[in-house]
């Protein structure tokens, strides 16, 4: 039973397949790397050649703080003419 239970928790299930499972994956369907399989299957005309540009990671606080300094630019906006014809 412990090893259902392991088996379907939360972290098991969106960690991802491990190397063993990966390779059992790519041998199933008759690849040897994942490298292969993109190339069989993810069309050339939407890959990316470019790299992401991803920013330096943020701590939770800093985060929070940057959402809440976007939040201000929020407009609130009412289209007077629908709720007119609505009620």
């Amino acid at each position: 039973m412990k090893n259902i239970v392991e088996h379907y928790s939360f972290t098991r299930r969106h960690i991802g397949p491990n190397a063993v499972e990966t390779q059992e994956m790519l041998n199933a369907l008759g690849y040897k790397t994942l490298d292969e399989l993109i190339e069989a299957t993810v069309p050339n005309a939407i890959r990316r050649t470019d790299h992401f540009k991803i920013p330096e990671p943020l701590t939770e606080f800093e985060m929070l703080n940057k959402l809440k300094e976007l939040s201000t630019k929020n407009k609130v906006y009412k289209n007077r003419k629908i709720y007119k014809l609505i009620f």
